[in-house]
């Protein structure tokens, strides 16, 4: 909420409440207008004669041995189908969930959950389909209508509807969601409106304005005229709810000065966005637009789009034409195609064909790339990305060697270095690539979240020349994404960056007060607590706020309970493990870690049910047969215990930890030859690692494999010399 002077001159500060689109309409009957129909006005209804668009007339849609029928019941609309258990169920729809290109609908459920069902409504086909053709899931699963993906109050709520409050209870797993109104309203964007209206009537009614409220208040408003026409104003307004991020908080306008005081976008992560950076997953728009020159020439979201009709501002090419000048690029001679084509404006002169390449999301849902990129065909044959040249379908029966041919031809200019290449090494796991990563970081001419990505996949090569140096320089960069990242990733520094990050616990940003919490309490435990002053105990607080705030999702009670654990609060810790486990039973990392849990418990037997469920419900999850052959292994259960390592050797060779701890159980069995045979395996993935090198060279020297032992024993000296255990087996090698 937020507080102004009274009109009065008084100190006493005022609270504004909201009081609802409707006192909005007298004033300002333009802005309602382009609102009314509008996305936003349309985001969610209650289910009516007049808002439901599919049919209820006793329709079906059959999807493997589940048949869902649409129907009525007087002036209710009804669904039935297989519900939580399984079992065939009638429910009653209570809301709408957007109106174009497709619609779904929301269920009431108990403990305040609505869930959203994931057979839609086709708009313009007039047809039922599923969100899910090829696999859909069974209840009891993640994905399933009635599990958490499809759980509103916490995947969808707070950016359909206006001033939203959660209220997600951790111990009773229960919703008491409330909001103002069920829809995108004025107020969503604008604040709570009622110093606003008051101020407004005082005009009204006698023709002078009250004392009070400055212009920078928009007498009144929280969300200020001037601070939304601001590029990171809008940001700030519009990100949000446009962003694959992580929320901090419920969703205040005005919160915060900058984005990140209100939430955490996603970086350019494997899965959401191709390596190039194009979009892959559904990641929205914001940390697309962020990777443009239009972003960092200034460029807002309403330079190009109505925020009260959520219209463009032009059709076609005019709308970059307010812009960019037409004798230069709305030309043959830039974009070289035919500007018209069977009477009418071609496709492939369009700016947005080339530039703002579409992917389809929920089936149907066409959604522009917004990092407005050059096409790169040289990528798609270097990175296997996609190129907006075969993308939009103009040339999708030509190869990508031709079109590179071509694009070289007519533009040769565009073919600069892309960052696309280091993150694409980085997924790989190449062994160049923290360099190139460091190389990235240390130019200034990328954008923030380029930058930031960098820094973040620096964690997998932490002993990259240069790698500390980069991150430590990320710790007082400008741009609060890259603090952020940095921050995340001190631990890389050791003692010095720890001593080096404190200071951000009062950085202005929220995000970067809340990264920097973690990462201090994670590499010192709860101690660290003891040691900090009023100011800085605030990011602390933050931490747990932001944290606990997302606890009804898989993952945020999975962040949740690792933090209760390492804050030595186990009740707590265990909740939110079970939590998660029962948000998403096929969320392997939450299973992992309560069985650390409970082992550090001395819960040996249920670590190893947790342990032994991740290996049946994703066998390719290494890291859980690495952690139940080391608990096998403690308990004197060698056979066991190598049959698990073993499973990780085949599903991640690289794994180096895995093959040393199978070495060890080999040589303990006294089997040379295996336990050499990991040491090779394990050294070829980290060949400069001086202890794996020496404990190598050792077993090589017990197994009579001398020459290993002298090649393994130099090898370790050069990375560490003066060591005494490998001076030791040096020396007796010499008399051999």
């Amino acid at each position: 909420m937020g507080c102004f002077g009274d009109r009065s001159g008084s100190s006493v500060p005022q609270v504004a409440s909201y009081v609802g689109s409707g006192a909005c309409e007298k004033c300002h009957e333009q802005a309602v207008a382009r609102f009314a129909g509008s996305d936003h006005d349309l985001a969610m209804q209650p289910a009516n004669e007049h808002t439901v668009l599919g049919n209820f007339d006793d329709a079906t849609f059959e999807q493997g041995d589940v048949r869902t029928r649409f129907f009525r019941r007087g002036s209710e609309f009804w669904v039935e189908t297989a519900g939580p258990t399984g079992d065939i169920d009638s429910f009653r729809v209570a809301y709408t969930f957007g109106y174009d290109p497709l619609q779904q609908y929301l269920i009431e459920f108990p403990a305040g959950r609505y869930q959203c069902l994931t057979v839609v409504w086709d708009v313009k086909e007039k047809r039922w389909y599923s969100l899910y053709p090829d696999s859909p899931p069974r209840p009891g699963e993640w994905l399933h209508w009635t599990g958490t993906a499809a759980n509103w109050n916490g995947m969808c709520a707070e950016c359909h509807s206006t001033r939203l409050e959660k209220n997600y209870d951790l111990e009773t797993r229960s919703y008491a969601t409330t909001w103002t109104e069920i829809d995108v309203s004025c107020e969503a964007c604008h604040g709570p409106a009622s110093l606003h209206v008051d101020w407004a009537r005082r005009v009204y009614t006698t023709g002078r304005r009250p004392s009070g409220l400055g212009d920078d208040a928009a007498h009144g408003l929280l969300v200020s005229a001037p601070a939304s026409r601001s590029q990171n104003g809008q940001l700030t307004m519009c990100g949000p709810c446009h962003a694959r991020r992580a929320l901090l908080t419920d969703l205040v306008p005005g919160e915060g000065a900058d984005p990140l005081d209100v939430f955490v976008p996603a970086l350019l992560e494997e899965g959401l966005y191709f390596a190039d950076g194009q979009i892959q997953d559904e990641v929205y728009v914001y940390s697309s637009f962020l990777q443009s020159l239009m972003y960092r020439r200034g460029v807002r979201c309403s330079d190009c789009h109505d925020p009260h009709s959520t219209k463009l501002r032009a059709e076609g090419n005019a709308l970059c034409l307010r812009c960019h000048d037409p004798l230069k690029f709305d030309q043959p001679s830039h974009h070289h195609h035919k500007m018209e084509l069977d009477g009418r404006q071609s496709d492939a002169s369009l700016c947005v064909r080339c530039h703002m390449p579409e992917r389809t999301y929920m089936g149907i849902d066409l959604r522009a790339d917004h990092s407005l990129r050059v096409p790169r065909p040289d990528l798609s044959i270097e990175l296997g990305t996609p190129n907006a040249c075969a993308q939009t379908g103009c040339h999708s029966d030509r190869t990508p060697e031709w079109l590179d041919a071509e694009f070289r031809k007519r533009h040769p200019a565009a073919l600069q270095p892309h960052y696309g290449s280091a993150f694409a090494a980085a997924r790989a796991n190449q062994a160049d690539a923290g360099a190139e990563l460091v190389e990235l970081a240390l130019q200034d001419s990328v954008s923030d979240i380029v930058h930031a990505t960098a820094l973040s996949l620096l964690e997998h090569f932490p002993e990259t020349d240069g790698a500390a140096r980069v991150i430590e320089r990320g710790l007082s960069h400008t741009g609060p994404l890259v603090r952020l990242a940095a921050a995340s990733e001190a631990r890389l520094l050791g003692e010095k960056g720890l001593f080096l990050l404190r200071p951000l616990l009062a950085d202005s940003i929220r995000a970067v007060r809340i990264a920097t919490a973690r990462t201090l309490v994670e590499s010192l435990g709860p101690g660290v607590l003891a040691s900090v002053d009023a100011t800085e105990r605030r990011a602390f607080e933050e931490l747990e706020t932001a944290t606990r705030y997302s606890a009804d999702l898989a993952d945020g009670a999975f962040n949740w309970a690792n933090l209760c654990a390492t804050l030595g609060r186990p009740a707590e810790a265990e909740t939110g493990y079970r939590t998660s486990i029962d948000s998403d039973p096929d969320f392997p990392p939450a299973r992992v870690n309560y069985a650390l849990f409970l082992h550090a418990q001395g819960r040996v037997e249920d670590a190893e049910r947790q342990l032994r469920s991740v290996t049946e419900r994703a066998p390719g999850f290494s890291e859980a047969w690495f952690d139940l052959g080391l608990l096998l292994g403690e308990q004197g259960r060698g056979d066991e215990a190598r049959i698990a390592l073993e499973n990780v050797k085949r599903g991640a060779p690289a794994f180096a930890r895995a093959q040393y701890n199978l070495a060890v159980l080999h040589q303990r069995a006294g089997n040379l030859s295996k336990a050499l045979d990991c040491w090779t395996e394990a050294l070829s993935a980290t060949p400069d690692d001086a202890d794996l090198l020496f404990v190598a060279a050792r077993t090589a020297e017990d197994a009579g494999d001398l020459e290993k032992a002298r090649a393994w024993t130099e090898r370790g000296l050069r990375q560490r010399p003066g060591d005494t255990h490998g001076l030791a087996i040096q020396s007796r090698l010499s008399k051999r």
